[in-house]
C-alpha cells in the first residue's frame, strides 16, 4: 500500500507499506511491518464485536518533513530508540 496525506505544505508522501492479513481465534488481525519510511510496527486485531485494538510504534524517518515530526508528539514521548508508542 501507497501512502500519502495532505499537510500544511502539500502531499507528503510516506511511500509502501507492507501488512499480513490474517484470522486469530475470530479476529481479523492486520500486522504492519517495516521497513517503511514512517517507521511504523504495528498489530491490529478486529474481533466480531469491533471492539478493535492497535499496538505498535513508529519513527519517521529523519527526511520527513518537521510537520510529520511535530505531529508524532501527539502520540506521547518517544522511547530512548525514538519510538513513539501506538496504543488504542
Amino acid at each position: 500500500m501507497n501512502a500519502n496525506f495532505t499537510g500544511v505544505t502539500g502531499v507528503i508522501e510516506l511511500g509502501d507499506f507492507t501488512a499480513d492479513l490474517s484470522c486469530q481465534d475470530g479476529s481479523v488481525v492486520l500486522h504492519v511491518k517495516q521497513p517503511n519510511r514512517f517507521g511504523l510496527t504495528a498489530k491490529a486485531t478486529i474481533p466480531a464485536n469491533m471492539q478493535f485494538k492497535i499496538e505498535g510504534r513508529f519513527k519517521p524517518e529523519v527526511s520527513l518533513p518537521k510537520e510529520v515530526h511535530q505531529a508524532a508528539q501527539f502520540f506521547g514521548q518517544a522511547d530512548a530508540d525514538g519510538y513513539f508508542p501506538i496504543k488504542f
